[in-house]
């Protein structure tokens, strides 16, 4: 039986219940129904601007039993509390922690980063250039260089290749978009 919710008016789905979630890598972006947020991925996602792996979760749905699972998960509990994207692996029944995005300060296309995200997870190559792009796993311990401003993180094989704590590249709202590479080994 299917809990989700449907509102005609918009054409979009939201998901109450982990069973609603196909296996795999998938997003979730949390938001309130009715919301600018809502309004602007509403018009994407009846552009067929999205693929099946992102599903929309209400916030403030009392009866939502994904929300409740999502609140379990260390990491993101104190996001929450407003509009954030969150990155998981589903196998048999559970739902596994990749990342998440909490809102950022200015407006920014919620749609490609879910879209940039799912393309580099799991890339186990470099760019042509050699450089690794947010997402991405990091393939071995090490201090790598952020090229935009020189920043250094020193990084653990199997974490996420993150978005640069300094310049922000690898964001929206960076100087490099989610799409470039710009970690490199050093």
């Amino acid at each position: 039986m299917t809990t989700s919710v449907y509102d005609p008016t918009t054409y979009t789905m939201f998901v109450r219940d982990i069973s609603e979630i196909k296996d795999g890598i998938t997003s979730i972006l949390v938001l309130t129904k009715d919301s600018d947020l809502h309004q602007e991925v509403t018009k994407k996602m009846q552009k067929n601007d999205v693929d099946d792996s992102l599903y929309l979760v209400d916030i403030e749905d009392q009866e939502s039993k994904l929300i409740s699972s999502l609140q379990s998960i260390e990491q993101i509990k104190k996001d929450l509390k407003t509009d954030c994207l969150i990155f998981l692996n589903k196998k048999a029944g559970s739902l596994e922690y990749i990342s998440h995005r909490p809102k950022p300060e200015s407006k920014y296309d919620w749609l490609d980063v879910a879209k940039a995200f799912k393309e580099h997870y799991g890339m186990s190559e470099a760019d042509d250039s050699g450089y690794w792009r947010w997402g991405q796993i990091v393939p071995e311990d090490g201090e790598y260089l952020c090229l935009d401003c020189g920043y250094i993180e020193d990084l653990s094989a199997g974490e996420i290749f993150p978005v640069c704590e300094v310049c922000l590249a690898g964001d929206p709202e960076g100087p490099l978009s989610v799409r470039d590479g710009f970690w490199e080994k050093i």
